[in-house]
């Protein structure tokens, strides 16, 4: 394959049966823009290292750490190598526009701000279920002017401080994040006249938020649809006689 498809830019390995010697020599297709990685707990250093030094071009790396479904024991969570994290964070990827490192637990607060300080084209950034996630290690993300969608979906420590500090963000999702309040909602909408989804499951949004959406969309001109995504019936109920911008705000329940 690496001898055929020199120009090969598109690649998803999704196996978690290849060995470290074939993910270091897939790594030579240096024309790769896009790389999609198996368990990341599978993967050491070695293969990080080759990534960072052949694949130049490499503008999406998406390695979440999947938890084997097969196995039926709830406390076997996979365990990811401290190095990898380093690693990840002395990637030399200036082009990176699009990063996924879901559910990597105790990811160190220093591999995301070295990220976010080097990967200045950002765009694309899930870091959903990444539970330990520090105050610091967030706010470093409102560093990246390019980000366009952000996941933080399952992150405990997110408050209002930090939502209130995105700017240019169109899809926006924190479900589970039990420390957002109307406040931050409302002050994220106002700061993000392009957003399109935003994700809040499991929070307690009340009509405040819907009402402060309804009137930052009712005048929008860049034909672009606000669509929450929320569970709570009670909220989507009263906001029928309330919401005045019927063409440019949707509420899903």
């Amino acid at each position: 394959m690496v001898e055929c498809c020199k120009n090969l830019k598109h690649l998803d390995i999704l196996s978690d049966r290849v060995s470290e010697s074939a993910l270091i020599k897939l790594t030579e297709l240096e024309n790769l823009e896009y790389l999609m990685l198996p368990r990341v707990e599978e993967i050491s250093s070695n293969t990080i290292m080759a990534i960072s030094k052949n694949c130049k071009k490499l503008k999406n790396l998406h390695m979440p750490n999947c938890i084997d479904n097969e196995n039926d024991d709830d406390d076997d969570e996979p365990v990811v190598p401290m190095v990898i994290f380093n690693e990840i964070s002395n990637l030399q990827l200036l082009l990176l526009v699009s990063l996924n490192l879901s559910g990597m637990d105790d990811l160190p607060e220093s591999s995301i701000i070295a990220i976010t300080n080097k990967c200045k084209n950002m765009t694309y950034l899930d870091l959903s279920f990444c539970g330990n996630l520090t105050e610091a290690a967030l706010m470093s993300i409102t560093n990246l002017e390019k980000l366009k969608t952000l996941n933080i979906t399952g992150v405990e420590d997110v408050k209002d401080e930090f939502i209130m500090k995105l700017k240019g963000i169109n899809f926006f999702a924190c479900c589970g994040c039990d420390k957002v309040t109307d406040a931050g909602l409302i002050q994220l909408i106002n700061n993000c006249p392009d957003l399109e989804h935003l994700y809040i499951y499991s929070i307690n949004l009340t009509i405040d938020t819907i009402i402060a959406a309804d009137k930052a969309t009712k005048d929008r001109v860049n034909n672009i649809i606000l669509s929450i995504y929320f569970l709570n019936e009670d909220v989507k109920k009263a906001s029928k006689s309330i919401i005045k911008s019927n063409n440019w705000l949707s509420l899903t329940s």
